[in-house]
């Protein structure tokens, strides 16, 4: 019997002794500010007094029934020693004991690291991670992570360990949880890491990672321009029905702005690539978009161009493919209250309002990695993101409004995350773990960032205005098993307009045959310099190049109503000097499509899709030079009558860009290859037999992705103002002489269309403009091509 009293008793006690522990540390959590009556309330229910009678009430029990009561007590206190034995308890939690400092690793010094925290054995993914070149892979072991996990190329920083470091953030992170990566960011950091790459146990980076930016300093890239409080990222990189997770429900039916700004700008130094395969959407979409038990399989953009959110305008980045720049470390925390699913959406925005402070923005990629998602209940993802489809509206209006009145960039983190506790949305303990972390950063010598005054995005005064679609991709809609396009989103619709009007009924099907039929060239760029009104000319240039190319890029002077732009759904662009083939491609190579090769043409050529040489896919420089083309006599009449558009040089031009090339930083190396390819044109018998010059502006050429940072230094060198337009020439043509092998097209008179174009690598010059007015050759010529695409047994 004493013993059972020894038991009830001790039973009694710990059970009082929880209780009081659950009410006074872990309150109830309220996401909205309470009135001050039910504050009161809910102060008064947390009193010692209070639960002092409760329990007082619970344990006056019957004689009779206390026998009862002892076993009960007896075998609580068997199991309450069983659960306090038990290795899933993180004693801190229950009294923070000071662990034992241990030696760090002095040696290990690495500047690229790969984060992620599994429970998993490695995962086919996280082999493939080990194997990147130049990164290094970091796993946060948890408290069901197998004991036995090991992975050549891999660190894991196992429980044990993660104590051992005595980071002071160890106290606030609980086991099971996501936000265990914590430690490991700070292990990172600590051992030199410039660049951070987080990711997931069922994420499949692809490219190495070579797509993100690893440079310090300013690049040009494209900032979105709006004024909206969101902006939906999907939409940029061709998925105009998706949403990302943790985007605010109110806003998803918002329009995503087309229109942009080339700017001058500090590198992005928190880099969010897109994923293919199942990407990172909300419960709501895959519950509503999938089809049946098949996990969803959709696409982005893969060429599109990186964009940069502006300051004042939001977008969730999620924890599934982000790199973070050593700039960005201090965002790296997760918040502990919040659900694995919600974590790092509610650290994207808070990140994103203190970046503005500094003059630093986020930045969206093409897809990088492929998503081959772990087995999720996605009813239990929904009732996990439950927080973001009611606070996410609320949570960003916050925190536009939020101010910072400190000094110290520090000061602003701290302050940020009390005033979210305020208001509801944090608890303490979130709080008190953003002072850990901010106290462990200082302590292993991370340096804050220096707060702005100046924090505009862009740093360019005139900076160049492009319209931009992107190559819109098949989704999946609701109650259909089959992916397909809406055509809302494309400009199908006014591309049979035309084509019925200019070729006939039949030719709209034709063409929709080359949409599924024709070759595609999904990562090359075509840019279209244009000599005619934009409104005249692009439909029958986009029902000609469309089906084959995805990526067309118009370059021109700015369009009278830029409406037709956005109701054909084209990419435009002005460029800064007068239009021409290397100021075109120049423009594109600068808003950094993910392409491997750049195309350009006139309005005025007609490609021959079934043979030329631009569409080989060779990896070399493949063009025709202006001045052979002057040399033939039908040339000159051609610019005399201003069919096509030349330039007339003197042959002391030469002797001109000589001297200019003198005067430029350049590669003294490099300077002298120039020299020597001076020398070889004046040595050229073509160019002695002339008294002058003339150069073709029309040109047509293919800059692969290995001679294009030949391309731009030496565009960038020879086209510095308008004046110099006459120096296009030698940018191509010196890039012909420092290439290794360079090849040559041919091209036929539209006059013998019929005879010569399946010999010729284009048609020059082809009146496209005249082609929906011309009854006779030409259109005849122009409708033949969509014939070969027809059924084989309808009648051409």
């Amino acid at each position: 019997m004493a013993v059972l009293n020894l038991s009830w008793m001790c039973a009694r006690q710990t059970w009082q002794s929880c209780l009081l522990a659950v009410t006074f540390c872990h309150p109830v959590r309220s996401r909205k500010p309470a009135s001050s009556e039910v504050l009161y309330q809910s102060e008064r229910s947390k009193s010692p007094r209070f639960w002092r009678n409760i329990i007082a009430r619970m344990f006056r029990v019957p004689q009779r029934k206390k026998p009862l009561l002892y076993i009960l007590g007896a075998l609580v206190f068997i199991l309450l020693l069983k659960w306090f034995r038990s290795d899933n308890i993180d004693w801190d939690f229950v009294a923070p004991a000071e662990p034992a400092k241990v030696q760090r690793n002095a040696e290990l010094k690495h500047d690229k690291w790969i984060i992620v925290t599994t429970v998993q054995k490695p995962t086919s993914a996280m082999k493939k991670m080990a194997q990147i070149p130049n990164w290094l892979l970091l796993v946060v072991a948890d408290g069901k992570t197998p004991k036995t996990w090991s992975l050549p190329g891999a660190i894991l920083l196992d429980v044990k360990s993660q104590k051992e470091l005595h980071y002071q953030v160890h106290s606030y992170l609980p086991y099971d949880s996501y936000t265990r990566k914590v430690i490991g960011y700070l292990y990172a950091i600590e051992h030199g890491a410039k660049y951070i790459y987080e990711t997931d146990d069922d994420n499949f980076p692809e490219g190495d990672l070579t797509q993100f930016q690893t440079s310090m300093g300013q690049s040009e890239l494209l900032l979105v321009e709006t004024k909206n409080t969101t902006y939906n990222p999907s939409v940029h990189f061709g998925q105009g029905t998706m949403w990302p997770r943790g985007f605010p429900l109110d806003e998803i039916g918002y329009p995503s702005s087309r229109d942009y700004s080339l700017c001058q700008m500090n590198v992005p130094s928190i880099q969010q690539g897109l994923v293919n395969g199942d990407p990172d959407v909300d419960a709501l979409f895959r519950l509503t978009r999938k089809h049946g038990l098949e996990d969803l399989d959709v696409k982005f953009d893969n060429a599109a161009p990186p964009v940069v959110l502006p300051h004042g305008t939001y977008s969730p980045f999620n924890s599934q493919n982000t790199l973070f720049t050593a700039k960005a470390f201090w965002a790296l925390v997760l918040p502990v209250s919040v659900s694995m699913r919600a974590c790092d959406i509610y650290r994207s925005y808070w990140a994103q309002t203190l970046m503005w402070t500094l003059g630093d923005n986020v930045g969206f990629y093409a897809p990088n990695s492929v998503q081959k998602r772990n087995p999720h209940s996605h009813i239990m993802d929904a009732y996990e993101e439950t927080e973001l489809y009611h606070h996410m509206g609320a949570y960003v209006y916050f925190m536009k409004k939020w101010k910072c009145d400190k000094v110290f960039f520090f000061d602003c983190v701290s302050q940020l995350t009390h005033d979210l506790v305020e208001r509801g949305f944090f608890v303490r303990r979130d709080a008190d773990l953003t002072d850990a972390w901010i106290t462990d950063l200082a302590t292993i010598g991370y340096a804050p960032p220096i707060m702005r005054s100046d924090t505009k995005s862009c740093h360019t005064n005139d900076p160049l205005h492009v319209v931009f679609f992107p190559d819109e991709q098949e989704t999946v809609l609701p109650h259909s098993s089959r992916k397909m396009i809406p055509t809302d989103l494309v400009n199908h619709q006014y591309v049979n307009k035309y084509l019925t009007e200019t070729c006939g009924f039949a030719y709209a099907f034709h063409w929709h045959n080359i949409m599924h039929e024709g070759h595609k060239f999904d990562r090359e760029v075509l840019v279209i310099s244009l000599q005619n009104n934009p409104e005249d000319i692009i439909p029958s240039l986009e029902a000609t190049y469309r089906p084959h190319f995805p990526h067309i890029l118009y370059c021109g002077e700015k369009p009278k109503d830029e409406s037709f732009l956005r109701l054909w759904r084209v990419s435009y662009v002005t460029p800064p000097k007068q239009v021409s083939g290397v100021s075109c491609v120049l423009t594109a190579m600068r808003m950094r499509y993910h392409a491997t090769a750049y195309i350009h043409i006139t309005d005025t050529m007609y490609l021959n899709m079934h043979g030329s040489k631009l569409l080989s896919n060779q990896n070399h420089l493949t063009w025709v030079t202006g001045e052979l083309d002057a040399y033939r006599p039908d040339t000159v009449n051609l610019c005399k009558e201003g069919s096509i558009n030349c330039i007339p040089m003197s042959k002391d031009i030469i002797s001109q860009i000589n001297r200019y090339t003198n005067e430029i930083e350049l590669d003294n190396a490099v300077k002298s290859k120039i020299k020597q390819c001076f020398d070889k044109l004046r040595a050229d018998p073509s160019f002695q037999a002339q008294s002058t010059l003339t150069w073709v502006t029309d040109m047509t050429f293919r800059v692969p992705d290995t001679a294009q940072d030949k391309f731009k230094r030496l565009a960038e060198f020879y086209n510095k103002d308008a004046q110099s337009m006459k120096y296009d020439f030698f940018s191509l043509l010196l890039l012909e002489c420092l290439e290794h092998t360079v090849e040559y097209m041919a091209y036929g008179d539209v006059k013998e269309a019929a005879e010569v174009e399946e010999k010729t690598d284009y048609l020059f010059p082809y009146p496209f403009k005249l082609v929906e007015i011309d009854e006779g050759p030409l259109n005849q010529h122009y409708c033949k091509h969509f014939e070969k695409y027809a059924p084989e047994d309808e009648p051409k």
